[in-house]
């Protein structure tokens, strides 16, 4: 997705790339992919039940959860956790997936394709070349093989896999950590969901192999109904972790959105979105959550943490919406004006985040 006007990157020659690049603003800052070894977690959540949190609009509820930020790998008795154990023997139904071949093979109309790699690239399909940056690569390689269900657009920088076209679709990874479903242009999302209906993505994390900015997010999902996302890492977007135009009927559980260069999401002319149990962190820069014409878009139970906004670009920025927050925490978030639009809070949580005072009552 583009900005427009001066935050429209440009793609002509290298001053006005960079250019364009200040305008649009800095590559995610935050790591490429999961933490394993130290840092912050990518998203257990717990229960919140710290001193001096400032509730607003009734209730007693502390806002439900948290992300923990120590080591993850630390025990209470100063030992480690052992790493997992190897991805074992998938054993049940679909159709076993270990490559982007097999998988853009196995897409089709009631397939559960299981993803049983600790890494599946989408770029493996077509030859390695080098992508400079914000070079245009529409005179380069030729687009992998499509399917009856499966197309290839190239919006940047490199292909983009569209699955179109489909019904009771599944796909789901296999084992712990999740596999990771990944590609290469940084101007692409990394799935693309168009006319659909019964989309289930479950146990997976998907991002950008090298993280980009100006263009390229995680999911997109245009004309979807009856759509279930759980338990899905979502980092290193160019611009948002998810695009839903047209969507209805949507449920996202134990979702994580980070480290995404323009913000969380833009919902568009859909219906009925819910999150629950989720995190948000470490996304900037522009408006973070963008709801336009789409009633009945909820975030219950969800911890919003580390975000930034530039100026007085708001977190949400809400247009002919309702949009409701229940049981969720903000904090530490580095952004001044919290709403332009309607946004009905139900018992949550606000901590150090600079716009409190703008929230009545708290």
């Amino acid at each position: 997705m583009q900005r427009d006007g001066g935050r429209k990157c440009s793609a002509g020659s290298l001053l006005l790339s960079l250019a364009a690049a200040l305008a649009c603003g800095p590559a995610a800052t935050g790591p490429a992919e999961p933490v394993t070894g130290g840092g912050r977690a990518p998203a257990p959540l717990r229960g919140t039940g710290d001193a001096g949190t400032t509730t607003a609009t009734g209730g007693d509820d502390d806002g439900g959860n948290d992300a923990a930020t120590d080591d993850p790998t630390a025990t209470e008795g100063g030992g480690t956790v052992p790493d997992p154990t190897p991805r074992g023997e998938y054993v049940g139904p679909g159709t076993v997936v270990h490559s982007a071949a097999e998988f853009v093979a196995a897409v089709a109309p009631g397939a559960r394709i299981v993803l049983a790699a600790d890494e599946i690239d989408l770029s493996d399909l077509w030859p390695e070349v080098t992508i400079p940056l914000w070079d245009d690569t529409r005179g380069g390689p030729p687009p992998p093989a499509g399917t009856d269900h499966v197309r290839w657009t190239n919006p940047y920088d490199g292909w983009q896999l569209e699955i179109h076209d489909v019904e009771q679709l599944a796909i789901v990874g296999h084992g712990s950590p999740p596999p990771r479903l990944v590609t290469n242009p940084r101007g692409s999302f990394v799935l693309k969901f168009v006319e659909a209906d019964g989309i289930t993505l479950e146990n997976l994390t998907l991002g950008h192999t090298t993280p980009g900015f100006c263009r390229g997010g995680v999911l997109a999902f245009e004309d979807v109904t009856g759509l279930e996302v759980r338990d899905a890492d979502l980092f290193g977007s160019g611009t948002y972790g998810l695009e839903l135009v047209g969507v209805r009927e949507a449920t996202f559980e134990r979702l994580v959105v980070r480290d995404c260069t323009y913000g969380i999401a833009v919902i568009r002319n859909g219906k009925r979105v819910t999150f629950r149990n989720s995190t948000f962190r470490d996304n900037e820069e522009f408006e973070l959550i963008e709801v336009e014409r789409t009633p009945g878009v909820v975030f219950e139970r969800c911890l919003f943490e580390g975000n930034r906004t530039r100026g007085d670009y708001p977190f949400f920025a809400v247009t002919g919406s309702e949009v409701e927050l229940i049981d969720s925490t903000f904090r530490s978030n580095a952004v001044d004006v919290f709403r332009r639009g309607e946004v009905r809070i139900t018992s949550s949580t606000f901590e150090d985040n600079p716009f409190e005072s703008t929230i009545s009552p708290i």
